[in-house]
Formats: C-alpha cells, sequence, structure tokens
C-alpha cells in the first residue's frame, strides 16, 4: 500500500472513529428532555432515573466503547494509531511556519509533516 493510499485510509479511519465517538457522547446527551417522562412512567424518582445517566457514563469511561464481536476488527486499528508509520515532529512544524511566513504567494495551506503532506495530496 502507497503513502497516498495508506493517509487516505487513515484519513476516512480517523473520520469514522469520530463520527462514532461523538454519536456515542451525543447519546448521553440525547436522553436528557427524556428523563422526567420516563421517571413518570417508570413509576421512579427523578434523582433514581439520573442514574442511567451516570451509569451509562460509567460504562462508557472503562472503555467498554467497542462491543466485543468487533474486538477483532478494532485491534489492528488501535494498534496502527499506537504506533503511526507517518509523524508530524516538531522541527517539521518550524519549517511549515517559517515556510508560511516568508512566502509571498497566496498559498494558504502548509502541511507539516510526513503524515500532513500525505493527506494533503490525497484532498
Amino acid at each position: 500500500m502507497n503513502a497516498a493510499s495508506r493517509a487516505e485510509t487513515f484519513g476516512l479511519t480517523i473520520l469514522i472513529f469520530a463520527v462514532a465517538a461523538g454519536l456515542s457522547v451525543a447519546s448521553v446527551y440525547y436522553a436528557q428532555p427524556l428523563l422526567s417522562s420516563m421517571a413518570q412512567d417508570f413509576g421512579i424518582s427523578a434523582s433514581v432515573i439520573g442514574l442511567v445517566v451516570t451509569l451509562t457514563l460509567h460504562r462508557k469511561r472503562r472503555g467498554d466503547l467497542i462491543p466485543e464481536a468487533y474486538a477483532d476488527f478494532a485491534r489492528p486499528i488501535f494498534a496502527e494509531f499506537a504506533n503511526p508509520a507517518l509523524t508530524t515532529k516538531e522541527g517539521d512544524v518550524a519549517a511549515a511556519v517559517l515556510q508560511a511566513a516568508t512566502d509571498a504567494s497566496d498559498r494558504l495551506h502548509y502541511p507539516a509533516g510526513s503524515d500532513a503532506v500525505a493527506l494533503a495530496w490525497v484532498a
């Protein structure tokens, strides 16, 4: 797999995980307006129904975000996130800032680092 296709796959994977994480967190907040009617429907107090959100947050913090059925699929993706092949170093950022500061053209995008350069070529 060449660097451009790896970067494209990596970018798509990050996008999918970002959307999944956002929806996971948002799902806790979707329940907030429904809690009082849920408490009435189930005949329990508002303080007890509030535990639903608390326990849901606790479960998410424990790391149960990936269902067991998908663990084998997710494991190599998380391993790749832990050891990316292309990364940005401090010197890469400094070089890009210097280039942006001294460039007289109307260019607005200065990728810094091999990962950003690979993604810039894909986009």
